[in-house]
């Protein structure tokens, strides 16, 4: 009886541990992509005219993010975000991104 509950309870622990290393990189991609758009937008600002597209690339201490570009509109991008953690886990995400006048 005694081995039992001591193998459930090492089982739980281990299972435990691996959501609580998956939650954390999630929490490094979804930083890393913030902290990308974040500087995105802040370059983008600095122009007077915007650049119809391009690429640029973000080194953070957890990772790297590329992010390619091009204008739709107006101050309005059409962005496709590469991330690559230390660690090595990739994500990809497009999105649309407005920029500040």
């Amino acid at each position: 009886m005694f081995l039992t509950v001591t193998s459930a309870s090492i089982h739980l622990y281990q299972n435990h541990q691996y959501n609580t290393d998956l939650h954390v990189k999630k929490i490094v991609i979804d930083t890393l992509i913030q902290s990308g758009l974040a500087k995105f937008g802040n370059d983008m600002n600095q122009y007077q005219e915007p650049p119809e597209s391009g690429e640029t690339r973000y080194f953070f201490p957890d990772g790297e993010v590329i992010i390619t570009y091009g204008r739709i509109a107006e101050r309005t991008y059409f962005l496709q975000l590469s991330i690559v953690t230390k660690d090595g886990t990739r994500k990809k995400l497009n999105r649309r991104y407005k920029t500040d006048l």
